[in-house]
C-alpha cells in the first residue's frame, strides 16, 4: 500500500462520525485518512486503486482517474448490483 498525505485531509479529519458505517467501510476510511491506498488484488488484470484524493480504474498498465460524479454513479451502480445479486 502506498502512503502519502491526502490533499484533502481536512475532509477526512472533520468531526465525521464513523458510527453507523459498516465495519469494513469504517476500516477503509481510516486507511484512506492515514494516506494509504486501497487496491484490488494484483492477480486481477482489471482493477482499481482508491486514495483519499483519487479513484483510478486500470486495465493492465493502462489506467484512468474518475471524476467525482463518475464515482458517485459507479457507487450507485455497484450498490444496485449488490441488491439485485443479494445472497440473503
Amino acid at each position: 500500500m502506498r502512503r502519502s498525505a491526502p490533499r484533502h485531509l481536512d475532509r477526512l479529519t472533520r468531526n465525521q462520525p464513523t458510527t453507523g458505517l459498516p465495519r469494513r467501510v469504517a476500516a477503509l476510511r481510516r486507511l484512506l485518512a492515514d494516506g494509504s491506498a486501497v487496491s484490488s488484488p494484483p492477480r486481477l488484470s482489471v482493477g482499481y486503486t482508491v486514495t483519499a484524493d483519487d479513484v483510478r480504474l486500470h486495465v493492465g498498465r493502462a489506467g484512468e482517474s474518475l471524476r467525482r460524479q463518475d464515482v458517485v454513479e459507479l457507487r450507485a451502480a455497484l450498490s444496485a448490483w449488490l441488491h439485485v445479486n443479494s445472497t440473503e
